[in-house]
């Protein structure tokens, strides 16, 4: 909830917020609507469980959800870089959000000469992924590999 006090803040009420649900859909759903419904253009899309583990569901995870929210974009005629810049998204794992310093990042992807940003943090060996550079200010991520080079993983935006 104090995350999305934040944003509204930040943003405008017509800033759409696509929040991608999965076995919480209703109480999320509700609880969102209920509270930000003048805040934001509220979206809501559900992930749907890939099986369970005992009662637990398990999805397919970041890749899915991005993948959901696609279905949201528009594709646009920009006419210039400062202008795809302004019709850009930000990607937050709800768990990972960067709750004190989200509009640094925002600063520095809007004065900055990049396409995007994710942000990482060090996780333990068990859970690491490799973290590969693919040109001079991009890089690409294995996500399963027998040789671990980096214990940075993806944790966001």
């Amino acid at each position: 909830e104090h995350i999305l006090n934040k944003f509204g803040d930040t943003f405008d009420s017509e800033t759409e917020l696509i929040l991608i649900v999965g076995y919480k859909k209703r109480q999320i759903t509700e609880f969102v609507k209920q509270k930000y419904h003048d805040k934001f253009k509220l979206t809501f899309i559900e992930q749907i469980p890939r099986g369970y583990n005992d009662d637990v569901p398990f999805y397919w995870g970041l890749g899915e959800a991005v993948y959901l929210a696609s279905s949201r974009f528009e594709e646009l005629d920009i006419s210039s870089k400062e202008a795809d810049k302004r019709n850009g998204s930000l990607l937050f794992l709800a768990d990972m959000i960067p709750i004190d310093d989200y509009s640094y990042l925002m600063y520095r992807y809007y004065e900055s000469d990049v396409d995007g940003i994710i942000t990482v943090m060090e996780v333990p060996k068990e859970d690491a992924k490799i973290i590969a550079p693919f040109g001079p200010n991009s890089y690409f991520v294995i996500t399963s590999s027998r040789t671990i080079k980096s214990l940075m993983s993806i944790s966001g935006v």
